[in-house]
């Protein structure tokens, strides 16, 4: 029973970690096509991934905002 205890310890604790990994990557991201001025469909497949899999780690919509600013940004240079 203490052994998986402490499994499901270390699992809570290593997935926050990850979590905070996804959504740095997210904020990173959204800086960098916010300032490049666009996002085409591959950037933007790639960043809903990201999200995808941190809201699926129990996000608190934290990112919902963000993510919507994100989809907002022109798909193509000078749209």
């Amino acid at each position: 029973m203490h052994r998986t205890f402490l499994f499901c310890e270390i699992f809570v604790e290593f997935s926050k970690g990850v979590q905070a990994l996804l959504r740095d990557r997210l904020i990173q991201g959204y800086k960098h096509y916010r300032e490049v001025g666009y996002a085409d469909e591959d950037d933007r497949d790639n960043l809903e991934n990201v999200y995808v899999q941190y809201h699926n780690l129990g996000a608190n919509g934290v990112m919902d905002d963000l993510r919507a600013k994100f989809l907002a940004l022109p798909v193509e240079k000078g749209n």
